[in-house]
């Protein structure tokens, strides 16, 4: 991991994924209509930008490996696998219990243990000046990545 992640709340993908689960459960037995539709909306943004980032740390260990002729494609699809990867959550959300649910922006990162790879999710400094009438309405994310491995790393 790179230290910009260092603030952040670092979770395994499959603890991360554990704990969603569990978070939407509760929120169908607990919560009205509407606010599950949101919750489910929320829930698919976030699951769609670690997807994202996961993509985009396998996409540069491919072109990394091929140009380093370090791995094959068979051994980089090994490698692909929910516990080789790390979930970077805003550290705010560490106060959020199950009867709360986090929001859809709330991912900072996707880290890869091997080949060691990090994936920041930022949203672009252009999109922070945006004045929205709708701001709360607002969902979605448009992102950029910047991939970082550790200097001890064979890339």
């Amino acid at each position: 991991m790179t230290d910009v992640f260092v603030r952040d709340i670092n979770r395994p993908l499959r603890n991360w994924l554990h704990d969603e689960v569990k978070m939407m459960a509760l929120h169908q037995r607990t919560s009205g209509p509407n606010q599950i539709v949101r919750i489910k909306k929320q829930s698919i943004i976030r699951k769609a930008t670690i997807g994202y980032g996961i993509i985009e740390l396998l996409r540069h260990a491919q072109i990394v490996s091929t140009q380093r002729l370090i791995t094959t494609t068979t051994d980089l699809a090994k490698e692909c696998t929910v516990d080789n990867f790390i979930v970077h959550v805003s550290r705010h959300v560490q106060a959020i219990t199950y009867s709360e649910q986090a929001s859809w922006d709330d991912i900072r990162g996707i880290s890869m243990l091997s080949p060691p790879l990090s994936a920041q999710l930022i949203e672009p400094s252009f999109l922070s000046n945006i004045v929205d009438e709708n701001i709360q309405d607002r969902m979605g994310r448009y992102l950029e990545v910047i991939i970082t491995a550790p200097a001890y790393s064979n890339y």
